[in-house]
């Protein structure tokens, strides 16, 4: 857990940093029990309107009886494999926010709907708890929420980029799997495991390394291509022998200049045609494997 002190520190900055444009910044909202009310779906009342806020960056387990095929995919970032306990720690996180939010709190948003076009009513936004604490680390630090990438990301509206974000809430993970807390104690009843003493996984095999989300892994392919997004978020490399939905490793645009240094012609000139093996953290992006790089060191090319 984030220290007392560290925690204090970040609300008290937070609050007297001016919102960035764009944003708005809704106090005093009141918890609603609703339809979509779960561990990061808040419905609240602000100013006689109801509202139903989306959290950026977390996921819980999903709750609704008729999702099964989404919390099983869910349920593997932790190591949980059967419905029954995977529905147990998604009731827990959908009452921790319950419970958490039973004092008036606040919320930020910039209006973003989740699906845009679609009949979705919920909107993305970052929750603040009565204390100031952000709801969504909380139940990251709590084994209750998966870190989500794509859309679910936004920089914070006092100004924390995503990157600073995205550390906060990995090492909060880190805490929380190591220990053994919430969904990470999910596995046959016992903690998840952290690390793995078997060898490196072939790409290509795609269920074995699904089965190993929540887990330290190394996974060994050729690089195929190495590509970007175009507003340049993340970028992706690709192997040999792999397609939709198969293994990818991710590298976010903060951790570039970091991995750069150990790639001095840049990793688009130096990874494709190369046969590698990547380390690291495996989680679950919609059902497909994937490890985030963050140093160079998490690939070693390997002799043809």
């Amino acid at each position: 857990m984030v220290s007392p002190a560290v925690a204090l520190a970040w609300i008290l900055g937070a609050a007297a940093m001016p919102l960035q444009p764009g944003w708005h910044k809704l106090e005093g909202c009141k918890f609603v029990e609703g339809p979509h009310s779960d561990g990061d779906s808040v419905e609240a009342i602000h100013e006689g309107k109801r509202h139903i806020f989306r959290l950026y960056f977390v996921d819980s387990i999903e709750t609704n009886p008729r999702s099964e095929p989404r919390r099983a995919a869910q349920a593997q970032y932790f190591g949980v494999r059967d419905d029954p306990t995977a529905l147990k720690f998604a009731r827990e996180a959908e009452e921790f926010t319950r419970s958490a939010l039973q004092r008036p709190f606040t919320v930020y948003t910039r209006w973003t709907p989740v699906t845009p076009g679609s009949d979705n009513p919920s909107i993305r936004a970052f929750v603040a708890l009565p204390d100031g604490r952000d709801l969504g680390t909380a139940l990251v630090e709590r084994g209750l929420a998966i870190i989500r990438s794509g859309p679910a990301l936004s920089g914070h509206p006092t100004g924390k980029t995503k990157s600073q974000i995205l550390k906060k809430l990995r090492e909060a993970e880190t805490l929380a799997r190591v220990g053994g807390t919430g969904a990470w104690a999910g596995a046959k009843g016992e903690s998840a495991p952290v690390a793995r003493t078997g060898g490196p996984v072939d790409v290509s095999r795609r269920e074995e390394l699904r089965s190993l989300a929540g887990q330290h892994a190394v996974v060994r392919g050729m690089v195929s291509r190495v590509g970007r997004l175009p507003d340049g978020s993340l970028t992706f490399v690709n192997f040999a022998g792999t397609g939709r939905g198969d293994f990818v490793a991710i590298i976010r645009e903060g951790s570039l200049g970091r991995i750069g240094e150990g790639f001095p012609l840049g990793i688009a000139e130096e990874l494709p045609g190369k046969f590698v093996e990547v380390s690291g953290f495996l989680t679950l992006y919609r059902g497909n494997p994937q490890i985030e790089i963050e140093e160079a060191s998490q690939f070693v090319i390997l002799d043809q």
